[in-house]
């Protein structure tokens, strides 16, 4: 038989472990019931991106890009569709010669007599010293219209030596003012006229002929007009690279140009 004892406790273990049961069920039950709850309260929100306070636009393809920026423009570019092309002036041939209505221009050349404009234009001051020593510029100054082949300071200086140039200016002024109407045609004549007459007599007699060549235009085989129809009140002025007609100099030499 079992001892009274024993079977008291086996009663006290049976409650304890049927207490036990009850609490665990109960507690699983209660779980099961809050767990739907408390995970949707744990469960991190999915992360929604605000909308944008500007409004979307496509990305534009390469092609769309630069005709956007060619329509955009500076508003001071040309339109080459509409651009009418200049009529080229024989004075942009000129790059030595100031622009617009500075000294020497051929804008300021025009109210000028011959003299003048000969004195003004930067690349002729051996020129304008030989016709200031002869005293020509007064006849240049006077003429009611002539032509001037003039001969810059660097034809002068290839063709005539140092020396030998000084000696002219400084006292043999006879033969530097036949040196001077070799270039010098007693008539106002653009270039054009003078091409299309084939030559002329300038003053000092012999005959200078014009032919078109390359583009420009040869003077008797000896020089090229590199500026012309420099319009001057009596005269028109056309720049030459050769010296032409002849001169007896100390030292024997061929004929210039």
């Amino acid at each position: 038989m079992i001892a009274p004892q024993l079977r008291g406790r086996r009663a006290l273990f049976a409650t304890v472990a049927a207490v036990a049961v009850v609490a665990v069920a109960a507690y699983l039950i209660l779980r099961d019931g809050r767990e739907p709850a408390e995970r949707t309260e744990r469960a991190d929100p999915v992360a929604t991106p605000p909308p944008s306070s500007l409004p979307s636009t496509p990305e534009s393809s390469p092609g769309a890009t630069v005709a956007n920026q060619e329509e955009i423009g500076d508003g001071n570019s040309p339109d080459p569709t509409t651009q009418t092309p200049t009529p080229v002036s024989t004075q942009s041939l000129c790059p030595f010669l100031p622009s617009g209505s500075d000294p020497g221009s051929p804008q300021d050349l025009a109210d000028e007599t011959a003299d003048v404009a000969i004195d003004t234009i930067p690349v002729l001051s051996v020129f304008a010293a030989a016709m200031h020593a002869t005293g020509f510029d007064a006849q240049l100054r006077k003429a009611s219209g002539v032509t001037i082949l003039a001969p810059t300071d660097d034809a002068f200086a290839a063709d005539i030596p140092e020396d030998e140039l000084e000696i002219l200016l400084i006292k043999r002024h006879g033969d530097l003012q036949k040196l001077l109407e070799s270039h010098v045609i007693g008539k106002k004549r653009l270039l054009a006229d003078l091409v299309g007459a084939g030559g002329v007599s300038p003053l000092s007699g012999d005959r200078v002929s014009f032919t078109a060549s390359g583009g420009g235009v040869r003077v008797s085989d000896d020089a090229n007009v590199i500026c012309s129809d420099l319009g001057a009140e009596n005269a028109s002025i056309h720049v030459i690279d050769s010296v032409l007609g002849r001169i007896q100099l100390t030292e024997p030499q061929e004929e210039l140009g």
